[in-house]
């Protein structure tokens, strides 16, 4: 899934950054996203950093970010779950379950 993200951002125009985030510029992030195999690719709508081994509350959010239609995280997302679906092939059910 990285590797079809980044594929997809040189594609896009979209400059990429292959450095470690720092929590302390969070606030001035676009977005932030999760890859995984499962899931793709998801838009982290709300940040929050607690102290350790705290549970996080209200005034522990660091970031807010805008991920609604036609935001950068949803279209990277639209694109990366399009370039899964080119790329895949579908498998039937074996004719004895078909019927």
């Amino acid at each position: 899934v990285r590797r079809l993200l980044l594929e997809v951002c040189g594609r896009e125009g979209t400059p990429v950054v292959l450095s470690p985030p720092r929590l302390a510029d969070a606030g001035r992030w676009e977005g932030a996203l999760i890859s995984s195999t499962s899931r793709l690719l998801l838009p982290v709508d709300e940040l929050y950093v607690p102290p350790d081994g705290e549970p996080s509350g209200e005034a522990d959010r660091v970031a807010v970010f805008a991920n609604g239609p036609g935001s950068l995280a949803a279209r990277l997302q639209a694109l990366v779950a399009a370039e899964v679906e080119a790329h895949s092939t579908e498998i039937g059910l074996p004719a004895a379950l078909a019927t």
